[in-house]
């Protein structure tokens, strides 16, 4: 798998913790074994958008039915600034072609990633970081999902 997949990759939801959702490719096997769905992280660029198609063509593959809705948890809109008029057109076109799949949470394009990822240390428990706050919001997202989705 090469190109747009750079970013434009899916983690799995089921049974994983937030710091171990991994930003590869999964392998097929796990893909099979996601009972809760994918989470398909896409940064706020055109070429993360493009492939998008792309991966939902492979989980079609995988899962050996042009079905996959049922698969998808929905999708996350990362390493955006909302300024630009590149995060503008992605979130719009995102929106006008997976609607409800998209997560209302967006993760921005903040240093402090950069510093977590060099220190490696979390966000989520960081009460001061921007970045922590948002995941935690995608966390009540998917949890609001799931009650919704289960009665």
């Amino acid at each position: 798998v090469t190109g747009g997949f750079v970013l434009a990759v899916a983690a799995l939801a089921a049974g994983m913790k937030l710091g171990s959702i991994k930003s590869e490719i999964p392998e097929p096997e796990a893909v099979n074994t996601a009972e809760d769905g994918l989470i398909i992280p896409v940064q706020a660029e055109i070429w993360a958008y493009d492939g998008v198609y792309k991966l939902l063509s492979v989980l079609q593959s995988i899962k050996n039915t042009v079905y996959v809705q049922q698969y998808v948890m929905g999708m996350l809109i990362t390493m955006c600034n909302k300024r630009t008029n590149s995060a503008k057109t992605v979130i719009e076109a995102l929106h006008n072609s997976y609607g409800d799949y998209v997560f209302d949470t967006i993760i921005s394009y903040r240093d402090e990633a950069k510093v977590s990822a060099i220190t490696k240390k979390s966000l989520v428990g960081k009460k001061s970081s921007v970045i922590g706050q948002q995941y935690m919001a995608v966390v009540d997202e998917i949890i609001s999902r799931e009650e919704n989705e289960n009665g």
